[in-house]
């Protein structure tokens, strides 16, 4: 994907008060497609940080050797630095960073967990193939076209650093990461708030509200987006999601956190 010189696909941090928000990028993205979230949330008087997971913001070559341990890690270390001045730490992933999320609550003590469109089933069947044909390919192109095409603003992209190409190594790490998270919804008894696009064309079309009946928590809310694409946090209802989540971290900060489940991961 052209990568715009306005853009900055580094990790940012805004200090701010004392109930924070982590915000996780997606798969081959980078924070830059969370900054006008991150932004947003800062206004609101929000801590707000969102970290740069292993591999991306630099080349796929890069992304190519990272494990999903590597992306955790970079979510991991930017949680324990919030927890250092927060009382709370609501977490917010989008697409991939929707599983790692759900890894993080499981595994710490988070106050929230916010998933924007839920990457917990996808809409192309043949990603079950990689493991396959992973062994004859390096890399898969996107298809930009459709990319645009699934935006109701499809200049929504100028707001996106991305890489253009996706490693077939690291799409076998997005599965097997996603295959550990789909049993660890049900460990999940932190409030939780989903997004997902009626329009998405990268998830599977029932992957939101099947996440949401997976969640076990008495305190859960879905909301359907009916003019978004998959790209909802730069979108034309990004300013409904930004508000709605502010309102809801809001209204549940304060509030004990549950024990991390402490459920088992496999390697």
């Amino acid at each position: 994907m052209p990568q715009f010189p306005w853009l900055d696909p580094c990790r940012f941090l805004f200090p701010g008060g004392r109930v924070a928000c982590l915000l996780i990028h997606g798969f081959t993205g980078s924070p830059a497609e969370m900054r006008p979230m991150g932004d947003h949330l800062a206004r609101c008087g929000f801590t707000v940080s969102a970290p740069l997971l292993a591999g991306h913001g630099t080349t796929p070559k890069d992304l190519a050797q990272v494990r999903w341990q590597g992306w955790f890690a970079a979510v991991e270390s930017a949680y324990q630095e919030l927890r250092q001045d927060c009382d709370d730490v609501f977490v917010c992933g989008f697409s991939l960073g929707s599983l790692l999320a759900v890894h993080l609550a499981v595994h710490q003590q988070v106050s929230g967990v916010i998933l924007l469109s839920p990457a917990f089933w996808l809409r192309d069947r043949r990603l079950a193939l990689v493991p396959w044909f992973g062994r004859l390919f390096k890399w898969v192109s996107k298809d930009l076209g459709a990319e645009r095409a699934g935006l109701a603003y499809p200049s929504a992209l100028e707001l996106v650093w991305s890489y253009d190409v996706v490693p077939t190594a690291a799409a076998y790490q997005f599965l097997l990461l996603q295959r550990i998270t789909r049993d660890e919804l049900q460990c999940v008894r932190q409030p939780a708030l989903v997004f997902y696009a009626v329009r998405d064309h990268s998830i599977a079309a029932n992957s939101g509200p099947r996440t949401y009946q997976r969640l076990p928590a008495t305190d859960k809310e879905i909301l359907a987006l009916r003019k978004s694409g998959h790209l909802v946090v730069v979108d034309s209802e990004r300013e409904t999601v930004f508000q709605r989540v502010c309102e809801w971290m809001e209204k549940r900060a304060g509030r004990s956190a549950p024990e991390p489940a402490g459920t088992s991961t496999v390697a």
